[in-house]
């Protein structure tokens, strides 16, 4: 089989691929978590049938989706970076896109942060100018400065949002350590914008594998004197049961979803602008994120250079 035929192969499945991608949903379906907190009365009286009962079940339902809504902006991170990761290169490939491993994704997001500012625009297919660059006009590089810089932002954010609450979402993800209703119903009711995260743990702090994260790790409220009569020595084996806690708010993961979703969204655009592309091709339109919700996306054009 000649190169040429598998290479036009491999691009009518990479525009297939690209074309069925939908980066909207998992921002609806945050946006649909947020709508049921809000109106938990009128969904939740629809559906909580026999064995549940809205009465005292306000603040587990509630902790329960913003658990969900943090796993969810989790996964949309995960999906961005795996994209980005797998599209790197001088060639694509449905295989490659495809078949990967997560733990290099996870590497790759973690280390992403210290990658310089090229690396970073790039892996979006978006095209680098260099500060140097001597620009036809004054208006267009204050256009492409104002949408790298923010772009470069929008990633920041992404990374440090995934950092600050990522253990929690491994924990709900893989259950028995959250406690929804957590400490016997010792705290106060959701009230206000911040929502604490609680996730259960015994291992000491230095045997833990988030250390050099903020973290705030405590005992549980009104501990029973078996419990605190030996709590050193409890806590020596591994064996003290503690509370990691973090407050999240629920704007703030509707806020990085949203950037997620600008990036995610021109990304799958740039890569099918650069896989519809042809040697014969003197301009490309890039697709940037911007920082205007009504209007999410704008486009540049650029010669075409191949990457």
């Amino acid at each position: 089989m000649a190169d040429s035929e598998y290479a036009k192969a491999n691009k009518q499945q990479l525009l297939e691929y690209l074309s069925g991608l939908y980066p909207e949903w998992r921002l609806l379906y945050i946006r649909s978590m947020k709508k049921m907190f809000d109106d938990y009365n009128v969904f939740y009286s629809d559906v909580a049938s026999y064995p549940f009962t809205l009465d005292g079940e306000r603040r587990p339902i509630k902790l329960g989706l913003t658990y969900a809504s943090v796993a969810e902006i989790m996964q949309y991170i995960e999906d961005l970076f795996a994209l980005m990761l797998n599209t790197q290169g001088e060639s694509l490939s449905i295989g490659k896109i495809l078949n990967y491993s997560h733990d290099k994704v996870i590497k790759y997001i973690t280390s992403f942060e210290n990658k310089s500012e090229q690396e970073q625009i790039e892996a979006l297919y978006i095209c680098y100018i260099p500060d140097d660059y001597v620009w036809p006009n004054a208006d267009i590089k204050e256009t492409y400065t104002v949408l790298k810089d923010y772009t470069l932002e929008c990633i920041k954010k992404i990374i440090m949002f995934r950092s600050r609450y990522r253990r929690f979402y491994t924990q709900y993800k893989h259950g028995l350590k959250i406690p929804m209703r957590e400490f016997g119903g010792a705290m106060i009711d959701l009230e206000g914008d911040e929502i604490p995260l609680y996730s259960y743990e015994s291992l000491k702090i230095e045997n833990k594998s988030f250390t050099g994260i903020e973290r705030n790790s405590f005992i549980l409220p009104n501990p029973h004197p078996d419990v605190t009569s030996i709590a050193s020595k409890l806590y020596e084996n591994g064996d003290l049961l503690r509370c990691d806690m973090a407050v999240v708010r629920f704007d703030d993961v509707l806020d990085v979803a949203f950037l997620t979703y600008q990036l995610f969204s021109c990304l799958r655009n740039n890569l099918m602008t650069f896989t519809m592309s042809s040697d014969n091709d003197d301009t490309c339109d890039i697709l940037f994120p911007s920082n205007d919700r009504e209007m999410p996306f704008k486009k540049m054009s650029y010669l075409y250079e191949k990457r």
